[in-house]
């Protein structure tokens, strides 16, 4: 700044200089060509006074626009230091970063994310990758929030009417004359997800907390998926049950999975056990949701449950895959006419795996088989269908159920990013004596699903499935079904 003044009075003065200079050879050419003429003191006077006004004048404009120029330059100098404070904030405020990672098709897909040593971060194989979402970490490195969203549609073609768009469930499959030939095709686009993980670095562990929900509630109302934290290997809250097995689970495009398969999420406590690298044990009590079938008519009457259920399950991994054997024991409560409240012991037990086979293109086995008494609500097919304990007319008692099933499945892996399944299995259950003959009695269950993870982040699957229903009479019934799904995880 004060160089630019310094040249600004510097060319002032040489402008008055320039100036004098230019009148002067004017005076000297009028006095030579006018020798006798006699100029006024008075009006040479006047015309000095003229010039020194014309000379101040300029020297004023020159002023002025010194200043202005001084102030232009100290409010653009303002202004920079007003942005330099600016990035200062916003480099502040990059303590708390937002990234989104692209996910690598080869190593983060639903299907071979699922390491064998995974356990306390439940995940199931129709989870979203876990390096998809938003992620939100603090700057000190600590603390981190996931924002997680899956859009997915699913759709429908199903020849023997089954009337759910979400799920092939043999149960369902109608029998005899109600088993009409007729096309029906159904989307919906309830299963969208939304979810939240955070996790903290603490100097007494690591806690990791995650909220799911989707819209398969009721007229496709918000439900909870999930909701539960971990405490290094303690687990509290609603996730899938102990008894599982996620990982020996196929991906399909069907929500339930394979009709014969324990895929169920409960409300519980576990803690988590390290023996060796490769040999780990789980121990849960969890909530003791019992199905029961009583009719109203009768004095008996399912009551609230004393006990929770006891689940333990141990594992053995390895570079070939892992093996699992998983039991439950229940207590299964029921009001007696007497008023008194008669207890049933109720068991199960659940022997699952999944074995890496050789050879250039990845391939495995996926296993399970599940069987026991008054645990049909662990098993897919029979869900929700009040078949743990039913009441015997007979004997005016009530009486557990036995129910078993299985699958096996093989997947191979064409490319990183295209992959398919081809499960089989079944569901049996014992039919006592007073089961009326349209009872269910059993079913068996074949898929063959395809995937091809398009893009990040974006995956369609195609999945044919055949369902076959017999009951206690003999009458079967068969079910086919097209269904694909459109997904895209951000």
């Amino acid at each position: 700044m004060i160089h630019f003044c310094r040249g600004v009075r510097e060319l002032q003065t040489a402008c008055m200089l320039m100036l004098g200079l230019a009148l002067l050879p004017s005076a000297f050419s009028t006095a030579s060509a006018q020798p006798s003429r006699i100029v006024s003191k008075r009006l040479a006077a006047v015309s000095a006074d003229s010039l020194k006004t014309k000379i101040d004048s300029l020297a004023a404009r020159l002023d002025s626009l010194v200043l202005k120029t001084d102030r232009l330059v100290r409010a653009r100098r303002d202004t920079a230091a007003r942005s330099k404070d600016t990035v200062g904030v916003k480099k502040d405020t990059t303590g708390v970063l937002t990234v989104t990672t692209a996910p690598d098709a080869a190593k983060t897909r639903a299907d071979t994310v699922l390491v064998d040593t995974l356990r306390a971060n439940e995940a199931h194989p129709q989870d979203s990758p876990t390096d998809r979402g938003f992620l939100i970490r603090t700057g000190d490195g600590k603390s981190e929030l996931r924002l997680i969203g899956s859009v997915r549609l699913n759709g429908v073609y199903d020849f023997n009417g089954l009337q759910n768009a979400s799920s092939f469930n043999t149960y369902d499959i109608p029998v005899g004359d109600a088993n009409l030939q007729e096309g029906r095709f159904q989307m919906s686009a309830a299963q969208t997800r939304l979810a939240l993980e955070a996790t903290k670095k603490a100097s007494f562990g690591n806690i990791f907390v995650k909220v799911e929900t989707d819209f398969l509630g009721a007229s496709n109302t918000l439900r909870l998926r999930q909701a539960y934290g971990t405490l290094n290997p303690v687990l509290i809250g609603q996730t899938w049950s102990t008894f599982d097995d996620l990982t020996s689970l196929p991906l399909t495009v069907d929500l339930d999975g394979p009709n014969s398969c324990v895929s169920l999420r409960t409300v519980q406590i576990r803690y988590m056990g390290t023996i060796n690298p490769t040999l780990t044990w789980d121990a849960a009590i969890e909530s003791p949701d019992v199905e029961s079938s009583i009719p109203d008519s009768v004095e008996h009457e399912a009551s609230f449950q004393s006990y929770p259920d006891v689940i333990g399950r141990m594992r053995q991994s390895g570079t070939w895959g892992h093996v699992q054997l998983a039991g439950v024991l229940r207590s299964i409560s029921v009001r007696a006419p007497d008023g008194t409240t008669d207890h049933m012991a109720a068991y199960g037990s659940l022997l699952s795996g999944r074995i890496y086979l050789g050879g250039a293109t990845p391939q495995r086995i996926l296993f399970q088989f599940v069987g026991g008494k008054g645990i049909s609500r662990y098993i897919t097919a029979l869900k929700g269908e009040g078949l743990d304990v039913v009441y015997n007319p007979l004997t005016a008692s009530v009486e557990l159920t036995a129910s078993a099933g299985g699958y096996i499945s093989y997947a191979r892996e064409w490319t990183p990013s295209l992959l398919t399944y081809i499960t089989g299995g079944f569901v049996w259950i014992r039919n006592i004596d007073f089961f009326p003959d349209n009872a269910f009695s059993s079913s068996l269950y074949i898929s063959a699903d395809t995937f091809w993870d398009v893009t990040a982040g974006t995956r369609i699957g195609v999945e044919y499935s055949w369902g076959r229903r017999e009951n206690k009479s003999g009458e079967s019934g068969n079910a086919n079904r097209v269904s694909f799904l459109l997904q895209y995880d951000f």
